[in-house]
């Protein structure tokens, strides 16, 4: 499963939201953080869009709760349907 796919069914953008709102964080504050716009973490926090491998990796550094759901199941390997 993608990396984005993953962020989506778990919904990473929901999490994210509250992760940045608990620290108080702005969203323009966060941007500046990662070298992304304000516009950019809207669209993360929508749903709209969903953040690059490398982003990914600068939010959990930021929000480590965000691991468990872009970290898959621990075990190194990808699950497999049915």
């Amino acid at each position: 499963m993608r990396l984005r796919e993953v962020a989506r069914k778990a919904g990473l953008h929901e999490v994210l939201k509250k992760a940045r709102e608990r620290r108080g964080l702005s969203k323009r504050r966060l941007a500046k953080m990662l070298g992304v716009s304000w516009f950019t973490i809207n669209e993360w926090e929508k749903g709209n869009r969903s953040p690059s491998v490398l982003n990914t990796l600068k939010l959990v550094r930021i929000f480590p709760e965000l691991l468990e759901l872009v970290g898959g199941d621990g075990d190194g390997e990808e699950r497999k349907n049915g």
